[in-house]
Parts: C-alpha cells; sequence; structure tokens
C-alpha cells in the first residue's frame, strides 16, 4: 500500500499551485481524485514511487474503478503527452458499453 502521509503531503505540495487545486477538488468523483493523488505522489516521491510495486497496482486497481465521466474529466486536464491515447481509448470502451 502507498504511504497515506506521503500520499497526502503529495496532495498538499500540489494543491499549492492554485491550477491544480482546482482540478483536485472539482474532480468528479473520488476515484478521480485518488487518481490524481497518484500521480502527484510519484511527481513528488519519484525515488519511493518508480520502484514500488504496491504504487503501480494501486494505480490500476483505481483506474478500473474510474467511470466515462472520471476519464472525460481527465482528459481535460491531460494536456499534450501520450497518456491521451489511453484516456481516449477508455472513453472510447465505456462509450461503447453505453
Amino acid at each position: 500500500m502507498v504511504d497515506k502521509e506521503k500520499l497526502d503531503a503529495a496532495v498538499e505540495f500540489f494543491c499549492q499551485n492554485d491550477f491544480w487545486k482546482q482540478v483536485y477538488e472539482e474532480a468528479p468523483s473520488d476515484n478521480c481524485r485518488k487518481y490524481y493523488a497518484l500521480h502527484f505522489y510519484f511527481s513528488t516521491f519519484w525515488d519511493d514511487a518508480h520502484e514500488d510495486e504496491d504504487y503501480f497496482r494501486s494505480c490500476d486497481e483505481t483506474e478500473n474503478l474510474l467511470n466515462l465521466e472520471d476519464w472525460k474529466y481527465l482528459l481535460k486536464y491531460q494536456g499534450n503527452n501520450p497518456g491521451v491515447i489511453k484516456i481516449r481509448q477508455k472513453i472510447r470502451e465505456l462509450s461503447e458499453n453505453t
């Protein structure tokens, strides 16, 4: 399991920035906020996260809980990077199933 204190510290650190605070707080679900928290953790505690199997397992578990609204929200703030491909694929899959 990802260290909760470090996870909370990462969220607190990122939320010092008004943009990320708004993105995090306005996320449509707790699962979506957890997705952001995990990514904040990865960015803040790189040395711990990149070798932590629990981190990657938590990311996979959280992604499996995201719904269509969550994925659309993530796409809105993803920016121009390779993560867009995965998000669009998830949106397509979930849209086909509704």
